[in-house]
């Protein structure tokens, strides 16, 4: 009588083996970053205003000449007509988050969050809404 129990065992082996192995990898931005719901007035405004009203607010700008970036109208200018000459919506305002490209570093005294750099991206991405 043959024993047929082995190769079970060693199937067994070799499925438990590949469902317990470690995942080595940090999750990304994109794991840890809920993006599902990205409004203006929930996280968009709330971002700029933590890290940009500063020095781009409404009253800045009309005394500095400085891009406005607290009025919603202002802002969808912005993000309408400056370029990062590669003809992409709001790249220039996303080059100039990410602090990459030959633009200034903005915010300049740091560097906003990847989530909130993600959430912006995605906003930009879903067409910049007010909503």
């Amino acid at each position: 009588m043959k024993n047929y129990s082995f190769p079970f065992i060693v199937i067994f082996i070799l499925i438990a083996a590949t469902a317990c192995k470690k995942n080595n990898t940090a999750p990304s931005v994109e794991d840890i970053c809920d993006t599902s719901q990205i409004s203006y007035s929930k996280n968009i405004k709330v971002i700029l205003n933590s890290n940009c009203y500063a020095c781009h607010s409404t009253q800045m700008a009309d005394s500095t000449g400085i891009n406005d970036l607290e009025k919603f109208s202002a802002l969808k200018l912005y993000l309408e007509n400056d370029y990062q000459a590669d003809g992409v919506y709001g790249s220039e305002f996303m080059h100039i988050i990410n602090q990459n490209g030959n633009v200034p570093d903005m915010p300049p005294s740091s560097k906003l969050s990847p989530c909130d750099i993600l959430k912006i991206n995605r906003w930009i991405q879903n067409g910049a809404q007010e909503n």
